[in-house]
């Protein structure tokens, strides 16, 4: 890693959630790879997405910290707190956290998922998830 990228940093603005998905994924896995600090900010009109409740906020920044803004499964979120159905629920309400639909196949039947996010390339896969 070379001292520039120890010290300098991205800010990421995005209109909505999960842009970043789409966008600038590649961007922030090789960043953070880099050593870099990587902060996203995502806009919204004001009108949704506020969380006025402490505990509700707590439980919110927690998953911050635990997952950034990658998917994470509800499963994963017990751990921070036992009552994570109910609270992810409410935020799912306010627009704050999204869900994503389990990947079915042609059957109808459940996809099995990797639990890592990985970027393959010609020298091998790097894994950008825990």
């Amino acid at each position: 890693m070379s001292p520039k990228a120890r010290t300098s940093g991205l800010l990421l603005v995005h209109a909505h959630p999960d842009d970043e998905c789409f966008a600038t994924g590649g961007l922030i896995a090789r960043s953070i790879a880099e050593g870099r600090r990587v902060d996203l900010v995502v806009c919204t009109g004001g009108e949704e997405g506020e969380v006025h409740d402490p505990a509700l906020d707590g439980f919110l920044n927690a998953l911050v910290a635990e997952f950034r803004t990658l998917p994470f499964a509800e499963r994963w979120a017990y751990r921070l707190d036992s009552r994570a159905p109910a609270l992810l629920n409410q935020l799912v309400r306010r627009r704050v956290a999204m869900t994503y639909p389990a990947l079915l196949d042609v059957g109808g039947g459940i996809v099995s998922q990797a639990e890592h996010t990985m970027i393959v390339g010609a020298a091998g896969a790097d894994v950008t998830t825990a």
